[in-house]
C-alpha cells in the first residue's frame, strides 16, 4: 500500500500513512445539508479484537472509526448529504480500494445502508464522467471496492446516501501496480517496521531447483509485462499456475510461501501468524513512554463524535 487514510481513527483527525508526498485526499460532506454541518469523524471502539475492523499500525491494535455524514440528522427522503473523497494520484497504475463496514447493521435502520458509489475525474473545477460506479450494500462483514486507474489525475469519489440512515467510509487505500522501484524495494511496509515482511528465502536442493525451474522463470519474466490494466490480469493468471507447478514439483515451503505472498493468497496459518506479530507489535507499543493503554478508554470512549474539520 503507497497511501493510506484510516478514516477517523484519530478522531477528530485521520490516520494517514505514506511513504510519498505525490499521494492527496480531501473529504467533505455532498453540497446538499444545512448550513454549518460538516463531515463527521466517529470514533466507535478506541480498541477492539473484531477481526472485521482494520489494524491501526499507529496505535498498534484493531480500532472502529469512520467518516460519517451525519445522515441521522436528515429526513430518509433527503437527497444527502453523502460523502465525497477528492483524491490526487501520481502516475501509473494504481488501485484505489475503498473499505465499509457496517458494524451496527444487523438490526434497526442500520440494517438498510446501501450506497451507489460513482469515481469522476476533475479538470479546471467540473467533474467529468462519473467514469466507473460500484454499489455497497450487505456490508456488516466488511467489503472492499476497487477501481483501477491511471495517473496523473484528480479524482472525485462520491458515496451517495441513497435514503439511508447515514453514509459512512472506513478507509483509503492506493496501490501502486506498475513497476516497483529500488527505492519501494528498500523501503520497510508502512509503520510495521520489519515486523510483517514476505516469507524468509531458504536453502533448496539443486534437483529440486531444476524441477521448478521453467515455473520459476515463467513466474519472473512475468514481470515484464506491460503494466496496462488487462495485463494485471494476465500477470496474476500465469503466477496461478507457475504456483500450481511449484506444488505439483513438491517445491520446498518456502518457495511456495513467497508465491502465496506475491498473489495475496493467505492461508489459515498465515493469518494466525500475522496476528501474532501483531500482538508482538501491540505489545511492544504499550512500553513505548508516553503511549497509551486503549483499555484506559474502554467502552465510555464508544458512542462519541466529533466535528471534522
Amino acid at each position: 500500500v503507497y497511501y493510506a487514510v484510516f478514516c477517523g481513527f484519530a478522531s477528530p483527525f485521520d490516520q494517514v500513512q505514506t511513504w510519498h508526498n505525490s499521494f492527496h485526499d480531501q473529504g467533505a460532506m455532498g453540497p446538499h445539508h444545512d448550513p454549518g454541518d460538516t463531515l463527521r469523524a466517529w470514533m466507535q471502539w478506541f480498541h477492539t479484537n473484531n477481526p472485521k475492523c482494520l489494524y491501526d499500525p499507529v496505535a498498534g491494535s484493531r480500532r472502529e472509526a469512520e467518516w460519517d455524514d451525519h445522515g441521522e440528522a436528515y429526513p430518509a427522503a433527503w437527497q444527502g448529504p453523502g460523502i465525497l473523497a477528492t483524491l490526487t494520484v501520481p502516475a501509473g497504475l494504481m488501485r484505489i480500494s475503498l473499505y465499509f463496514y457496517n458494524k451496527d447493521g444487523h438490526s434497526g435502520s442500520n440494517r438498510f445502508r446501501d450506497y451507489p458509489v460513482t469515481m469522476g475525474r476533475t479538470h479546471r473545477g467540473r467533474v467529468v464522467g462519473p467514469l466507473a460506479r460500484c454499489r455497497v450494500e450487505n456490508f456488516w462483514g466488511g467489503v472492499y471496492k476497487r477501481f483501477l486507474v491511471r495517473g496523473p489525475a484528480k479524482l472525485l469519489v462520491t458515496i451517495h446516501r441513497n435514503h439511508s440512515l447515514n453514509t459512512i467510509l472506513t478507509a483509503i487505500f492506493i496501490d501502486r501496480l506498475t513497476r516497483i522501484t529500488a527505492m519501494d524495494r528498500r523501503l520497510p511496509i508502512s509503520f510495521l517496521g520489519k515486523r510483517v515482511n514476505p516469507p524468509a528465502v531458504g536453502v533448496m536442493r539443486r534437483s529440486v531447483a531444476r524441477q521448478i525451474e521453467p515455473a520459476e522463470a515463467l513466474w519472473h519474466e512475468t514481470k515484464h509485462l506491460d503494466y496496462g490494466p488487462r495485463s494485471v490480469d494476465e500477470r496474476h493468471s500465469i503466477r496461478i499456475e507457475c504456483l500450481r507447478a511449484a506444488v505439483a514439483q513438491n517445491a520446498p515451503a518456502w518457495v511456495r510461501a513467497r508465491w502465496r505472498w506475491g498473489l495475496r493468497i493467505w492461508r489459515r496459518r498465515d493469518r494466525a501468524r500475522l496476528a501474532s506479530k501483531i500482538r508482538a507489535g501491540r505489545a511492544l507499543e504499550l512500553k513505548v513512554p508516553g503511549s497509551m493503554d486503549p483499555s484506559v478508554y474502554k467502552a465510555g470512549f464508544a458512542a462519541q463524535w466529533w466535528p471534522y474539520q
